[in-house]
């Protein structure tokens, strides 16, 4: 009961957080390792990262509490990670930290391919 709530609400989330006419740089493919919680943002680790906008490193992904679907796309994000499914990370853009990373602008959960 408890995973298929989890599910919905995965689902839900990314219903809400996506929409396919929005373009990204590319996707990130891939488990997430872990989720960090800093001032302004929360950041990412992926397992399996690629790198569609050519940032200087993949070692994190960002997802900005200025998003428009923060709470949305934070939800799925602890979602995917507590239920260890594959998620797609839509990246657009580079942080502009002294190192950039990739910019988070749309979630998928891919639970058909864990």
């Amino acid at each position: 009961m408890k995973k298929a709530l989890l599910l919905a609400t995965a689902m839900f989330g990314m219903l809400t957080f996506t929409s396919p006419a929005m373009a990204v740089d590319g996707w990130s493919k891939g488990t997430l390792k872990n989720i960090r919680v800093s001032t302004g943002r929360v950041i990412i680790i992926q397992n399996t990262p690629s790198n569609p906008g050519n940032c200087d490193s993949t070692t994190y992904f960002i997802l900005e509490d200025t998003h428009n679907l923060f709470d949305q796309a934070y939800a799925t994000l602890l979602t995917a990670l507590s239920m260890d499914v594959k998620v797609e990370l839509g990246v657009t853009g580079c942080s502009t930290d002294p190192t950039s990373y990739p910019m988070i602008d749309q979630v998928w959960i891919r639970p058909d391919q864990s």
